[in-house]
């Protein structure tokens, strides 16, 4: 049963072989999420997220597809359909190593936030509707 949402259902077009496969399979759960990583040194921290958020907002302008969502996915033609607005402070978390010491390796740190983020489904997010 599809999420009640304010979002439009205007098929932007239908789903791919691959992307069906990949689409059934978050659907069910096996897929949970889809993360990014990025690693960085500022002595700005202010300046980041604008800059951040300008380049994300210019990449999806340029991508579309980056602001599509599959949708209808328990019938036989599941489709995308694009979200008209991404609140990208939602969809985008920025996370501090605030343990870290010179005799600490970095990596173990992404690790742990990477294992939390692939076992976070995509609904349980938060209940904004969010590109993936």
């Amino acid at each position: 049963m599809e999420k009640e949402s304010s979002l439009p259902t205007k098929m932007l077009r239908s789903l791919g072989h691959v992307e069906r496969y990949s689409a059934t399979r978050i659907d069910l759960g096996i897929y949970l999420n889809v993360t990014l990583t990025a690693r960085y040194n500022c002595s700005d921290k202010l300046a980041v997220k604008p800059a951040l958020f300008y380049a994300l907002a210019a990449l999806i302008a340029k991508h579309p597809i980056l602001s599509a969502i599959p949708w209808a996915m328990n019938t036989k033609e599941p489709y995308f359909i694009r979200l008209t607005k991404i609140d990208l402070k939602q969809a985008v978390r920025f996370v501090e190593d605030e343990f870290r010491t010179e005799n600490t390796d970095w990596r173990e740190f992404v690790d742990k936030v990477l294992e939390k983020e692939h076992n976070t489904t995509f609904e349980s997010r938060n209940d904004a509707d969010l590109p993936f």
